[in-house]
């Protein structure tokens, strides 16, 4: 990781995760200068085991993060290059991406198309997770498969016969290990977030989610009519995540491919505007 995993924050006997952000983040996350949230729990070993999933969850972000940064100065050097070379090739600028279209102008019918999309998405992701390991995982595979070995010679001694190394190693047991913990981990948090009415734990995966069909998240400039419709957006997210989650520790378990849910009914607006949340099974 990119930074040190924070040791629990305990107050009023409940524990909290605190962060400081990075320097180089700071104008991302401004005016925050720290990142703070509950872990909805008195124990302290539970409490280390929910610090690390969120350590890991904001470590991506971080790099995301980072690498948006990056991409968004490479744009303006190509820019500026392009600027000044528009006058012997006019056409070789490219043009700049859409605009996000602000969540309060979606409708409640595209609402609904999303919440029928999110499930096979996450579980695509879920799946692309497991199969496309870190850079680096390789050489941990390749050693664990060396120290097979190893036990082998030990307990076969004279018998012992090596085995070819593989063309492409799978990934390593420790990498599995981490996913499985991080299932296990969002399924124990996540029915007590939904509890609280907390979706916290759902916003960087509805961001993303959102950008990639051309929407922007809610900002405090929104009514408080529309924070809500968002909130129980995320709410419904948070509950088919949970299948996801729960579908994708069996598969690393080695269960058989279960299939995915039926899609949440089309949501029903009530007077305030809000979705109501699917009870969870």
């Amino acid at each position: 990781m990119t930074f040190k995993t924070p040791t629990p924050l305990l107050r009023s006997r409940t524990y909290y995760f605190r962060l400081r952000i990075p320097t180089d983040l700071l104008a991302v996350y401004s005016p925050r200068k720290e990142l703070t949230c509950s872990l909805k729990t008195q124990d302290y070993k539970e409490a280390l085991q929910r610090v690390r999933l969120k350590a890991i969850e904001l470590d991506q972000e971080f790099r995301e993060h980072r690498a948006r940064l990056a991409a968004e100065r490479e744009r303006m050097l190509a820019s500026a290059a392009c600027a000044s070379s528009s006058a012997h090739a006019p056409t070789a600028c490219a043009v700049p991406p859409a605009a996000l279209r602000p969540f309060a102008h979606m409708p409640d019918h595209e609402k609904a198309r999303l919440l029928t999309l999110y499930q096979t998405e996450a579980m695509n992701e879920a799946e692309q997770a497991r199969t496309s390991p870190p850079p680096g995982d390789e050489d941990k595979a390749r050693q664990e498969w060396q120290d097979k070995e190893d036990i082998r010679k030990l307990l076969e001694g004279d018998a012992f016969r090596p085995q070819q190394s593989p063309l492409c190693f799978p990934p390593s047991a420790a990498y599995m290990e981490r996913l499985k913990g991080q299932a296990r981990l969002f399924l124990e948090a996540a029915p007590l977030y939904l509890c609280d009415g907390d979706i916290s734990p759902m916003l960087d995966k509805a961001e993303a989610f959102l950008q990639r069909h051309s929407y922007a998240m809610p900002t405090t400039d929104d009514t408080a009519e529309t924070r809500a419709e968002f909130r129980s957006f995320c709410l419904r997210l948070m509950e088919m995540e949970l299948q996801v989650q729960r579908i994708f520790l069996g598969r690393l378990e080695g269960e058989p491919w279960a299939a995915l849910p039926a899609p949440p009914l089309s949501p029903v607006v009530n007077g305030a505007g809000a979705m109501p949340v699917l009870q969870t099974t």
